[in-house]
């Protein structure tokens, strides 16, 4: 049974619309696939490569690592049982080249690989790499922002909140530290964004709720990452609320020339979008529904500039690509 993915994809986005909710100004999840692959996947994210789609899918205890060409359908492009351990997992596009960063958080290993197309539909390998370093142990959130050609890549450990942002200006780097503070501990979602011409940080806790958002001023904060100076803070506080417990993911997106934030509970089934102003508050929430329970796996991508959500059950596989719309 191995991977019961021929895709309803091939698919090219086949058509099965999930019940959407009509009313005047909310979005809507226009659900385009739904399929079952098989369960145990740990990350699930997408990446884009000469403008074709895929669907990585990788179990960090097992190492199994599959990838799916979603234009092409069939059966997974490249299969891997890799090493287990990865738990920090990120892609990223500079300059036109796409690279993977994957991380072992309890061992330290971080290598980043450049992407390369043939090698992935022949199923030998993502790509040469590019970087390998040794890290200390415990980060337990990466990730990697791009924008105004600068990438930006922020790390975090939740046991004692070290946290550093990095910065450079070429691909297949981790850069140079700009910054880096003892935060409090516990922070488990990270998400970063741009909106209005302000730089904004939001991290928040999924056991106790508290959600903030740094606002930074985007054209200083360039300057420190060209430079490759250190910035003594990360802007002041925009926000901070205490949430319920138990967000499991959260991604801004950009809709319309407006920036929203998704987050759901994936215990418990709770879905939202909200919209950031440009002064980095929240605003109304834009949808509010209650999903099954176990979509475990987020992702936010575009295709022909419009927002498409992935979201996955690690249980049980099944996996849905829906285009966010008004």
């Amino acid at each position: 049974m191995k991977k019961l993915f021929i895709l309803a994809i091939a698919i090219v986005f086949s058509m099965s619309t999930f019940a959407q909710d009509l009313s005047s100004g909310m979005i809507n999840l226009d659900c385009k696939v739904d399929v079952t692959l098989q369960g145990g996947y740990t990350h699930s994210l997408i990446f884009v490569l000469k403008g074709e789609k895929f669907l990585f899918s990788h179990n960090s205890k097992t190492g199994q690592t599959d990838i799916w060409n979603l234009e092409v359908g069939g059966l997974p492009k490249f299969s891997k049982k890799w090493s287990a351990g990865w738990t920090n997992i990120d892609f990223y596009e500079y300059k036109g080249e796409v690279y993977f960063f994957h991380q072992k958080g309890a061992e330290g290993t971080a290598r980043i690989c450049k992407l390369d197309y043939n090698s992935i539909m022949n199923g030998t390998e993502m790509g040469p790499k590019v970087y390998e370093n040794k890290w200390s142990t415990g980060w337990t959130t990466t990730k990697f922002f791009v924008h105004n050609d600068v990438v930006y890549f922020l790390h975090y450990k939740a046991e004692d909140g070290l946290t550093r942002l990095n910065a450079c200006t070429k691909g297949g780097d981790v850069g140079t530290k700009i910054y880096e503070k003892n935060w409090s501990k516990g922070y488990t979602n990270f998400a970063m964004t741009t909106n209005g011409g302000n730089f904004f940080i939001l991290y928040q806790k999924e056991d106790e709720g508290t959600c903030v958002i740094n606002n930074i001023d985007l054209a200083k904060l360039e300057t420190a990452a060209r430079a490759g100076l250190l910035t003594p803070n990360l802007g002041t506080e925009s926000y901070r609320e205490k949430w319920t417990t138990g967000w499991s993911n959260i991604e801004f997106f950009t809709l319309n020339n407006e920036v929203y934030m998704f987050h759901n509970k994936a215990d418990e089934g709770t879905a939202r979008i909200t919209k950031l102003n440009p002064n980095g508050t929240l605003e109304k929430k834009y949808y509010d529904k209650n999903w099954s329970a176990g979509w475990s796996s987020i992702d936010i991508f575009y295709k022909d500039g419009k927002p498409m959500l992935m979201h996955q059950k690690k249980s049980t596989g099944q996996t849905k690509i829906c285009e966010l719309k008004f």
